[in-house]
């Protein structure tokens, strides 16, 4: 007597599963019994953003402390990724002691923010959940500061909606 290829399947493999759970294991079975039940998952939502280029270093020159602002001559370009219908947060923060607040171009309507940095909400103009950001930058810089060269003080990080 010829038996049937045995078919693997996660729906056959869950079903035997819930059959021996079910059925007293070792008894003989005239028919074979299967159970459908769904599974489902959820996908939380997550960003990523990646720094294309940005500055390595900062030059603030006695003129533009007198002047209380220095426009970065480097744009900031990012790439940022999310699976949020909504769009994504963009975080941005100094850490330069002496900066009193930043202007961003490139996101529209220009945005200012305090010393401490903040967020800035963007959602999707589009089905594609991909963007490509150049920032360009002016940082408002209070009188005390030291001319000289710094860091790259900005750190930019991205959460979804």
């Amino acid at each position: 007597m010829d038996t049937p290829p045995r078919r693997y399947s996660s729906r056959l493999v869950l079903g035997a599963g819930v059959v021996a759970i079910c059925c007293h294991i070792g008894a003989p079975q005239a028919a074979e019994t299967y159970a459908r039940f769904t599974v489902s998952a959820i996908v939380e939502p997550y960003a990523s953003l990646a720094v294309r280029s940005q500055p390595d270093l900062l030059t603030l020159t006695a003129a533009d402390i007198a002047r209380g602002y220095v426009d970065v001559p480097q744009p900031i370009a990012v790439q940022v990724h999310s699976n949020s219908r909504d769009g994504y947060l963009l975080t941005l923060s100094s850490s330069l002691v002496g900066v009193t607040g930043l202007r961003i171009d490139g996101l529209g309507e220009p945005v200012s923010l305090d010393a401490s940095g903040g967020s800035i909400a963007e959602h999707w103009t589009s089905s594609e959940h991909t963007a490509e950001v150049t920032l360009h930058l002016r940082l408002l810089l209070d009188t005390a500061v030291t001319p000289g060269t710094y860091p790259w003080p900005l750190r930019l990080a991205a959460a979804a909606l």
